[in-house]
């Protein structure tokens, strides 16, 4: 079976952005590993930069902690974040809590607004507020170790009076993770 020419398998405009930028794109052709039968010594390989969610069981607690979300939302706006702008069809493929089965009842939380009106809620265009936007950008800046967990009183896990077993567990691993310095690359993936 032939192969797609490289050029092929991404769009126009990414092929010229990556052809300005230097970027070569190329098939891996590794054929010493097609060669060889498994063996563990052939397969376990260190790829850096896919640790990029190694903070992931901190950052999410940590980030709806601090904005009082539940993690249904959380994730809505994960997903929305990614489209941008986005109707109520593009809102409808993606699957939620029954709470949040409308897009009206979304409105009413105020992270996400009508960026142009259409003739009904199904023909509007809605896009992440500011407040759900500072959201998730702060989260991406927490993952990516550009920001600090805060150490203090307003960090949510911190705080005495509601802090359970895990959230002191938690604790202890951001103060591990604040003393280390922020990996460039992945800042790198985030922007």
């Amino acid at each position: 079976m032939k192969k797609k020419p490289v050029k092929e398998m991404v769009s126009e405009q990414v092929y010229k952005t990556l052809k300005e930028g230097n970027v070569k794109l190329v098939y891996d052709y590794n054929a010493e590993a097609k060669k060889n039968k498994y063996s563990k010594r052939l397969h376990l390989k260190l790829f850096e930069g896919y640790d990029l969610l190694e903070n992931f069981i901190v950052a999410r607690p940590y980030i709806q902690k601090k904005y009082k979300i539940d993690l249904g939302l959380f994730e809505i706006l994960l997903f929305l974040h990614g489209k941008k702008f986005f109707n109520q069809k593009d809102y409808a493929e993606m699957p939620k809590q029954f709470k949040y089965r409308s897009i009206k009842n979304l409105l009413n939380t105020g992270y996400v607004g009508i960026v142009q009106n259409g003739e009904n809620l199904a023909k509007h265009v809605y896009r992440l507020n500011t407040p759900g936007t500072i959201i998730i950008k702060e989260f991406y800046e927490v993952l990516s170790g550009e920001k600090k967990f805060l150490e203090d009183y307003n960090n949510p896990l911190a705080r005495k009076k509601t802090r359970t077993a895990f959230d002191k567990k938690k604790m202890d691993l951001i103060l591990k993770i604040n003393q280390a310095p922020a990996p460039e690359k992945k800042k790198a993936l985030y922007r």
